[in-house]
């Protein structure tokens, strides 16, 4: 799960997060999204394992820099603070959209595929929603 704020989720959900979630990747956060963090998340701090310690550590994490903790092999590892790796995107200029274009490709490396599309006047659009639907909910 990806949030901004976590604490901009109802307490019933963040219940269930720290209910049945095992692995976290947390990047920096607010100071109130750390307090809630650091008192249902097992952080270790060698010589300052203080509440104070852990936020301060919540919020002033670097760029790329996240606490991870995760289960291996059935055992929950101690929480660590890891960095991922530093990504350099493609620059996406104008000589490269038309090069991409030209070979049928989009910006995620796969083809492009031409497809038509046309809807009888005899078919119901309220019937074609309802029955591609995911959701519990019934469309009216």
């Amino acid at each position: 799960m990806i949030s901004q704020y976590f604490n901009q989720i109802s307490n019933e959900l963040k219940n269930s997060i720290f209910a049945n979630v095992i692995n976290y990747f947390i990047f920096r956060v607010s100071k109130l999204d750390a307090t809630t963090l650091v008192d249902n998340i097992d952080i270790k701090i060698p010589l300052d394992d203080t509440k104070e310690r852990k936020i301060k550590l919540l919020t002033e994490l670097n760029n790329r820099e996240c606490i991870a903790r995760i289960e291996s092999n059935n055992i929950l590892l101690p929480a660590f603070k890891a960095t991922t790796i530093d990504y350099k995107g493609i620059p996406r200029t104008k000589e490269f959209l038309n090069e991409m274009d030209k070979n049928n490709i989009t910006s995620n490396n796969s083809i492009k595929k031409k497809t038509n599309f046309s809807l009888d006047a005899n078919i119901n659009l309220k019937d074609i929603l309802l029955a591609n639907s995911t959701s519990r909910k019934v469309v009216k």
